[in-house]
Parts: C-alpha cells; sequence; structure tokens
C-alpha cells in the first residue's frame, strides 16, 4: 500500500515509521488535520501549527502505518481493497 506525503514545498517522500503494537482505540486528531476521500485514495492535510502522529484506519482491509504529519503537510494512502471503506483517522 502506497503512502506519499506532500510537504508545504510540494515535495514528495515515502511512508514514515511503523506502528509499534496494538494500541486498543485510539483518538481522532484534532480539526485542523482534516480528511476526505476519492475512488480509490483517502487523504489527509494539516492546517495545524504542531505535528502529530496519525494512521488511516480502514475497514475491511489493513490501517496504514503511524506517521508524522508536519504543518501544511498532506498525505495520502490507497485504499486497501475495493470493499474497504475509510473509517477515519487516529492518533498513534
Amino acid at each position: 500500500m502506497a503512502m506519499i506525503g506532500v510537504g508545504s514545498m510540494g515535495t514528495a517522500s515515502a511512508a514514515g515509521t511503523a506502528a509499534s503494537g496494538n494500541v486498543g482505540a485510539l483518538a481522532s486528531p484534532p480539526s485542523c488535520v482534516s480528511s476526505w476521500t476519492t475512488t480509490n485514495y483517502a487523504y489527509a492535510k494539516s492546517a495545524c501549527s504542531g505535528s502529530y502522529t496519525i494512521k488511516f484506519v480502514w475497514s475491511f482491509g489493513r490501517d496504514s502505518d503511524c506517521f508524522t504529519i508536519h504543518p501544511g503537510a498532506q498525505w495520502s494512502h490507497k485504499r486497501p481493497s475495493s470493499i474497504s471503506g475509510f473509517d477515519g483517522l487516529r492518533l498513534c
């Protein structure tokens, strides 16, 4: 599953760090981190003044690894399968 981050300068970088263990129910990021979807991707964009470590959560598919989204950055994550639904972003 490809995950691409685009910083405020428009440069892309590979996915962030791997998640460490199962931590149960996770909280949602603050409202300054927005998300939206297209047919095959979910997106996250930060308008926050600080950085947050988050992940994309999917039903019927593998969630993304945790990654750090910095102020002004935008990330995307490919839908894991045709039956997967985007369940939102969660803090790691």
